[in-house]
């Protein structure tokens, strides 16, 4: 793991130590999550005859799940890896942070449609999420961090360039 010379003052440390940890959690949950929506959509609609295995199409599901999917994988790595002070995990969370932020706003806003009581409270908690994710892309931003892992404007151009490939794939799929 590449490591930096600059120390971090005492807060800023214990509060990277923390997102890293944040970041790890919230990867898997994330992968828990996809997981057993898969799991369920497969086992309750082949029990229940509403998926039909010759209408089930892998495909289909890895289109719709494969970005999320492979966010929670890279945001377990990212997370696990910040806590020791990887310059690529550093990178790595912020496009996760920056990803479950227009990824939350994006489900929540997709789900408004509904007017019940339940579908409010399921957009508010996505919007909670979106302004934490949104809040640690902020702090991972801040003159400390960037002080520690020095980014060169190539990284900022290949980072910002993996966001933009991402809002892409989101946008298709």
């Amino acid at each position: 793991m590449n490591t930096t010379s600059f120390n971090l003052p005492k807060p800023w440390l214990i509060s990277e130590k923390i997102i890293g940890i944040i970041i790890t959690l919230w990867g898997m949950a994330t992968l828990y999550s996809i997981t057993h929506t898969v799991y369920n959509m497969l086992s309750t609609g082949a029990e229940t005859g509403f998926l039909r295995p010759e209408n089930i199409s892998y495909v289909k599901l890895l289109g719709t799940y494969h970005l999320n999917f492979l966010l929670s994988i890279a945001t377990l790595y990212a997370g696990f890896n910040l806590v020791f002070n990887s310059r690529e995990a550093w990178f790595m969370c912020l496009v996760a942070a920056f990803m479950y932020t227009i990824l939350l706003l994006t489900s929540a806003g997709g789900s408004s449609k509904g007017a019940h009581q339940i579908a409010v409270v399921h957009n508010y908690s996505y919007l909670i999420a979106a302004v934490i994710a949104l809040a640690v892309f902020i702090l991972l931003l801040q003159k400390p961090f960037r002080k520690k892992y020095q980014p060169k404007t190539r990284e900022w151009i290949i980072t910002i360039g993996i966001m933009l490939l991402l809002l892409l794939d989101n946008a298709i799929f």
